[in-house]
């Protein structure tokens, strides 16, 4: 915090790295330390990612540095499965670097914790796995668009019959879900 208060981002990280280093764990206070880094880094990264071109790292840097952050938002996730800054934060990152199987894993992981499946889905949502019917009204929307996230991811990997049963899955739960929607169609119209 000294540090933080000094605006000494490098010795804040380098606490922080330390502190992640030596607690115990499963204890709060790797936890905490966890979370912590990972705010840091993702603030260093927003703040260069909004600099004049001129002025920002390079693409090599900033990827290393996205790279830093999912590593620490993972362990995060070991050590607290289900927290919500870890998933939020991962999953755009993960799209970035290209990690798209690994993106697919924490929106399985995200939907298992929506819908009360304790076991996730440790690959992606799975349609036939999704009984929409069993979902109750509130949680359809967000459902919906979990599904046709991951419907949008495996579309990305070329997998196109998995990504139309999303939609599909996805479109179930919320008819009216534009994502959906568009993304199955644009999945039948690649495969005709």
């Amino acid at each position: 915090e000294i540090s933080l208060a000094q605006q000494d981002f490098d010795a804040a990280v380098l606490y922080l790295r330390r502190a992640t280093e030596h607690e115990a764990s499963g204890t709060f206070e790797l936890q905490d330390a966890l979370r912590d880094l990972g705010r840091l880094l993702s603030e260093r990264l927003h703040a260069q990612e909004l600099m004049p071109v001129e002025e920002r790292p390079d693409s090599v840097a900033l990827n290393a540095l996205r790279l830093d952050i999912i590593g620490v938002y993972q362990r995060l996730l070991e050590e607290a499965p289900g927290d919500n800054t870890a998933i939020a934060t991962l999953k755009p990152l993960l799209e970035q670097t290209g990690q798209l199987h690994e993106a697919l894993k924490v929106l399985g992981m995200e939907l298992g914790l929506l819908i009360g499946r304790r076991d996730g889905f440790p690959y992606g949502p799975v349609p036939d796995d999704v009984d929409m019917e069993g979902i109750v009204d509130a949680l359809a929307l967000p459902v919906s668009q979990l599904l046709a996230e991951a419907a949008s991811l495996h579309q990305r990997l070329g997998e196109l019959e998995l990504a139309e049963a999303l939609y599909f899955k996805a479109l179930e739960g919320w008819r009216d879900n534009i994502d959906a929607l568009n993304g199955h169609t644009e999945v039948l119209t690649a495969r005709l």
